[in-house]
């Protein structure tokens, strides 16, 4: 029987939903509950998410739900928005896949509550995982144009909540809208993930691999995937970490719109961006006391030449004072190799107020311009390979 580590441990499936030959029983291990008929996933999940006992969100203790086998077709009648709703202290594992049917237009997973439960140890937060299995969104059979409203998995609260989601090795692709939505959701972690938001090139909206906008002290690591638009989006977030990651394929591959406070990029590879690599593009608070370290960054800029950077740090000399500063970015190789479109910067520190940075251990010698464009009076830069201008 499947164990899933959760709250206490290693935990073992309360309720089992399992495809056989299109039949779909609900099993609580050792007998049938019920059986629901082909064309009817939906039906025999909701069943077994319904049948998880009340008296976790009191005790504390997670329970879970297991589902073996293909589930296609699939359009659950929720009440909250999505096909799964997640409730506090549930863990859902799936071996096989579910895809969604035509014209469904919503999240395959939402959060079902936007309530903290506090365990009896005083911890509060959801204590929600996601565990495996191949997840599809069916982009080609969706009509939604929002793609906030059409994720593959859905976080999202009114005010900042210590969230406490865990999704792990998860295969999750052709999703309408963006990979991974989440809103004001600390505590999130995304690990030994694929993420492939555009992975037949056929996308239609503007979506994102990871899309994290008012989320803090979260952990993304070990994560491959792309995207039409940016791989990862950030806003108004900080104090997460952004580790092993693979972003094959995008607009750009990290995009800050406001705020990256605190964060940690590390052992990071983008390949095949059309534009910037990592972009803060608002003139306001911007990177500050961020780490960017051991990252390779190839085949960028491939719409124009000479025109985008490896990292792009937008500033001005009006607007908040803490834009861009203080910030250590080291070991890092940006490189068009047999490429006719370079990339203008290696990277490029925007005059304005962008200073008191650290940049070190670069090589941007296949830039058109230059290897550092470095403005900060305070700034400093050493063993960099190409020019620093």
């Amino acid at each position: 029987m499947s164990m899933t580590k959760g709250t206490s441990g290693y935990i073992s499936p309360k309720i089992i939903v399992e495809n056989y030959s299109g039949f779909f029983h609900v099993t609580d291990g050792r007998s049938k509950v019920k059986k629901y008929g082909t064309g009817y996933p939906e039906l025999a999940i909701k069943e077994a998410l319904d049948s998880l006992d009340a008296s976790r969100l009191t005790d504390g203790h997670q329970q879970k739900v297991l589902l073996k086998g293909n589930f296609p077709n699939f359009d659950f009648p929720s009440g909250n928005g999505g096909c799964i709703d997640l409730y506090p202290l549930t863990a859902l594992e799936l071996q096989g896949s579910v895809t969604l049917a035509d014209g469904v237009n919503k999240p395959i997973i939402k959060n079902g509550s936007t309530a903290e439960v506090t365990k009896p140890d005083g911890s509060v937060g959801q204590w929600v995982d996601i565990i495996g299995g191949n997840w599809s969104g069916n982009r080609a059979g969706q009509t939604e144009t929002d793609p906030l409203k059409c994720s593959g998995f859905e976080i999202v609260f009114g005010e900042l909540t210590h969230a406490r989601w865990n999704i792990r090795h998860v295969d999750l692709r052709r999703t309408r809208g963006h990979g991974i939505y989440q809103k004001y959701a600390n505590l999130v972690k995304v690990y030994d993930a694929r993420l492939r938001v555009a992975d037949d090139w056929g996308d239609i909206l503007d979506a994102s691999m990871l899309y994290i906008d008012f989320s803090w002290d979260c952990f993304f690591s070990r994560i491959t995937g792309n995207a039409r638009r940016h791989c990862v989006y950030i806003n108004n977030s900080g104090g997460n970490h952004f580790n092993d990651l693979y972003l094959g394929g995008g607009r750009t591959g990290i995009f800050v719109n406001v705020g990256g406070y605190e964060d940690f990029f590390h052992n990071i590879r983008m390949d095949e961006i059309s534009q910037h690599g990592i972009y803060h593009e608002n003139a306001n608070y911007g990177f500050r006391r961020c780490i960017f370290s051991d990252i390779l960054i190839t085949d960028i800029g491939l719409t124009e030449t000479n025109t985008y950077d490896g990292i792009h740090l937008n500033t001005s000399s009006s607007g908040a004072a803490d834009i861009n500063t203080d910030n250590i970015f080291s070991n890092i190789l940006i490189n068009n190799e047999g490429k006719t479109e370079k990339p203008r910067y290696g990277i490029n520190e925007v005059a304005g107020k962008a200073d008191y940075n650290i940049f070190g251990f670069i090589n941007g010698r296949d830039c058109a311009t230059a290897a550092l464009k470095k403005t900060g009076s305070h700034s400093e830069a050493a063993h960099i390979i190409g020019t620093v201008v």
